[in-house]
């Protein structure tokens, strides 16, 4: 049987399928291990400990990774209750980051901004910079999905001066990928260009391949503004090589809508229609709604722009030239109703009150500090006073104790004097009368013997 082109076409897509579902099939494993790890830990510590939030919230980011949102949010959810259980801060606010990185993919921006604003607040709170750095840039690509360019840039930069004084090559490369994108989207291709040279050079030097795919997408989409047509191709297909092998869902779509673009301008419109629709099948499976916004417009700017009939699906039915015009504004009219539901007045404002809550509690909870600090000084100052108090009256006590002990050894010492003086008339009394008696018995003996001259008198008479 003569295998036509559009069965060729089909072996195709079903090989490049199979590939993809063995990345994923390589990812869920990874996902399956980490799983069994929570499970062992949960029943280690069945009222939770630390490494329960950690493994929840890498299991969620591991979900969000292969596009399965909804799982990512389950897990971290679970993450913040027990961690706000624990007071695991660090923890907490690495799930409510993870919770706004799945809304803003899902194109729920004033969702992501309120998370990714209550982790803010909890990393500055504990001085936590690695996550205030990377949700800084995560609110700045908030901004920048919604086309709030001043915003977006505001936020970019504050997370840049915390990201270089870190030394955390990861993040600082994949936030100048970022700034590269915002410099892209405001039309600044050169500076843009730099950008993703800088950060392609960290990138390489860590060996990121998801790192090193996205910014040769955006390098490929600089080139082609800036008119280097020749390394446009090229860099793009180098991105969806390494994205393919990874099984990166959203990046292997965005490469084939930027493939697909490129060969749309170079009039190869049956090739750009099958990235695109391959594209637009991977946006639907993975629910993002910004992304598939972006490939309906894409594909819209397909059908009008194709000089050929095409297909109005993949293996459908080939349309009129009449028909692909009515599937071009089919399309665009789909693109212009998904972009204004996520870019929605509504959307916008829901996101102001989400900063303005935010800045509201930073500043209460700056105020609540002050207050705090201004009582710790009070409560310090009259402790202070209090232990003054005590020394004084400590003091005071070891005065009178001591002049108590000097008083009594002086009226111990003046009743020994006066003992002593006592003992010592006693002494002298007991001598003058001893004196006395003997002076006495000397005058008795005087008057009881006759004196010299007297017997001297009686010898000479009697001779």
């Amino acid at each position: 049987m003569k295998i036509t082109s559009q069965y060729y076409f089909f072996f195709i897509c079903t090989f490049a399928y199979l590939l993809l579902c063995s990345s994923i099939c390589a990812q869920e494993k990874k996902i399956d291990s980490i799983i069994l790890l929570l499970k062992k830990n949960k029943t280690t510590f069945p009222s939770g400990d630390s490494n329960t939030v950690i493994l929840l919230n890498t299991a969620g980011d591991e979900f969000r990774t292969i596009g399965s949102y909804d799982s990512t949010i389950i897990y971290c959810n679970e993450a913040i209750q027990l961690a706000q259980r624990i007071n695991f801060r660090r923890g907490l606010a690495a799930a409510y980051n993870q919770v706004g990185i799945a809304n803003e993919e899902q194109g729920k921006y004033p969702d992501a901004l309120n998370n990714y604003f209550k982790s803010l607040k909890i990393a500055e709170e504990i001085g936590y910079l690695q996550s205030q750095a990377k949700t800084l840039g995560n609110i700045g690509l908030a901004y920048e999905d919604q086309e709030d360019y001043p915003k977006a840039q505001e936020y970019f930069f504050k997370s840049l001066k915390i990201a270089e004084t870190l030394g955390d090559q990861n993040y600082l490369a994949s936030l100048l990928g970022n700034i590269g994108v915002y410099y892209y989207d405001t039309e600044n291709y050169s500076k843009a260009l730099d950008y993703d040279r800088r950060a392609l050079s960290i990138k390489e030097k860590l060996k990121n391949k998801r790192e090193i795919a996205e910014t040769f997408t955006n390098m490929a989409l600089a080139f082609w503004d800036l008119e280097m047509v020749d390394s446009v191709l090229d860099y793009d297909l180098r991105a969806l090589k390494i994205d393919e092998e990874l099984g990166n869902q959203k990046d292997i779509a965005a490469d084939l809508v930027n493939i697909g673009s490129f060969e749309m301008e170079q009039k190869d419109f049956k090739a750009a229609f099958k990235n695109d629709y391959r594209a637009l099948a991977i946006s639907d499976s993975i629910g993002s709604k910004d992304f598939t916004a972006g490939i309906y417009q894409v594909l819209s700017q397909l059908y009008e722009a194709a000089d050929i009939s095409l297909p109005d699906s993949l293996g459908g039915k080939i349309l009129n030239m009449e028909q692909m015009r009515l599937r071009s504004l089919h399309y665009f009219k789909s693109y212009t109703s998904v972009r204004d539901t996520l870019l929605s007045e509504e959307n916008k404002k829901e996101g102001v009150r989400k900063e303005m809550n935010y800045e509201f509690d930073k500043k209460e909870s700056k105020q609540k500090a002050e207050q705090d600090k201004k009582d710790a000084l009070a409560k310090e100052e009259l402790k202070q006073k209090e232990k003054e108090r005590n020394y004084f009256i400590a003091g005071f006590a070891l005065v009178i104790l001591l002049a108590g002990f000097i008083f009594r050894g002086y009226r111990q010492k003046q009743k020994a004097n006066e003992i002593i003086s006592s003992q010592k008339l006693l002494v002298e009394m007991k001598q003058k009368e001893i004196l006395d008696s003997i002076h006495y018995a000397k005058r008795i003996q005087q008057s009881l013997l006759p004196n010299e001259k007297y017997i001297e008198k009686i010898l000479g008479q009697l001779k």
